[in-house]
């Protein structure tokens, strides 16, 4: 019967006859795991625009989309993402707007997420930039990851999304954690310091380590600012140290401590 279908109905119509549209394919999306399943990624996603261009009510979720491009960052298909993050916009107008009565602004884990991955996709973009493109490219994805942390921070169901953005943000970041240019990042790397240390009690061992990892990259970011930065930068060193203790990571600790001694002489000169 499904090879008769087939030779007459579009195949998402056949799946959507037979089983859950949306069970199908984000099994099918967690089945992806590298570069090799793009063929399978593009496919997937094809199916997903059969429905959303066709469909009335049995529509894919924002969650699936979301999903399609989180599966498409890991693996590389960027071109998916990319159209897959655009459509999850135009799809999310249908839940909000302006008015009495009109449908509530999506604020789920989803589109923490969204945020995230729009984050990423910006990297991956702009990794090939330089000078100022570079710059402004990394500040544009730490905006969109910055967002997800707002938005994260505002729910106290999300502590493990504070932490993922805490962790994208450091990804993102990674070509502006440079001398000359940490500074830029000074104001977004505080705020996800201090927000992970309004949630860690909800986090496994108080993410201490990973906290004192994110100091560092706070504290070089004072100590590019300079001026009066270095007094935060110090501060900021002094509380990784207090972690990275607490964690029992050694080589952490010393690492820590020979930016205190740096810290100092930069302070002192």
């Amino acid at each position: 019967i499904l090879f008769f279908l087939s030779s007459y109905v579009p195949l998402c119509f056949i799946i959507s006859f037979f089983m859950s549209y949306q069970v199908y394919i984000q099994n099918a999306l967690s089945k992806i795991s590298s570069p090799n399943d793009i063929p399978q990624l593009n496919h997937l996603y094809k199916l997903i625009q059969c429905n959303l261009y066709n469909a009335s009510d049995s529509r894919v979720s924002l969650a699936t989309l979301v999903i399609c491009a989180e599966v498409a960052l890991r693996i590389g298909g960027l071109n998916v993402a990319k159209s897959a993050l655009s459509l999850y916009d135009l799809e999310q107008r249908r839940y909000s707007g302006p008015g009495v009565g009109a449908p509530c602004e999506v604020k789920n884990q989803f589109a923490v997420r969204a945020l995230i991955a729009k984050g990423q996709l910006i990297s991956h973009l702009s990794k090939d930039f330089k000078g100022q493109s570079l710059v402004n490219g990394v500040l544009e994805a730490v905006s969109y990851v910055q967002r997800a942390l707002d938005l994260a921070v505002s729910n106290p169901r999300y502590p493990f999304l504070v932490y993922n953005s805490s962790v994208a943000f450091f990804w993102v970041s990674r070509p502006l954690q440079v001398d000359d240019h940490r500074r830029h990042l000074l104001s977004a790397a505080t705020a996800f310091l201090d927000a992970l240390g309004t949630v860690a009690h909800a986090l496994p061992n108080n993410a201490t380590e990973w906290r004192a990892k994110l100091g560092i990259v706070a504290a070089l970011a004072a100590m590019d600012a300079g001026g009066p930065k270095l007094e935060e930068a110090t501060r900021i060193l002094t509380r990784s140290l207090e972690l990275a203790t607490a964690a029992g990571d050694k080589a952490l600790v010393l690492e820590i401590a020979r930016l205190q001694v740096h810290a100092g002489y930069v302070t002192a000169a």
